[in-house]
């Protein structure tokens, strides 16, 4: 199973990624909406989890592309700061679920699973 990890804060994507590494998920990263949307694009994605806010194209950009052209791709978004009504679209959006930042791994690690029917 190989999962996008897409957030502007490099950092935590490194961490989220060699997390997922450890349980034996492959990883790709782009560090922002317009990144990930090529590699969704181009490679065989199983579950994008994106940060919301990024400069550029957005996490909510990046649903809908998913959403518009790759249905079958579950979307998990992350944010620290996104408002209510950021939140409320990428719901409406299709987004499998929201995580708020700070998170502890094992929490996103459930909601992937869960995401991938693998609970």
């Amino acid at each position: 199973m190989k999962i996008l990890v897409i957030d502007d804060e490099e950092g935590l994507s490194f961490i989220i990624s060699k997390f997922l590494k450890s349980r034996g998920f492959e990883t790709a990263l782009a560090t922002n909406g317009q990144e990930g949307i090529k590699i969704i694009g181009s490679s065989e994605i199983d579950l994008v989890v994106s940060d919301i806010n990024m400069p550029g194209k957005s996490g909510l950009d990046v649903l809908e592309y998913v959403r518009s052209n790759h249905p079958g791709i579950p979307v998990i978004m992350m944010t620290g700061e996104a408002t209510k009504k950021e939140r409320e679209s990428a719901l409406a959006l299709g987004a499998f679920g929201i995580i708020k930042k700070p998170f502890l791994l094992s929490d996103l690690l459930g909601k992937i699973k869960e995401a991938l029917g693998k609970e």
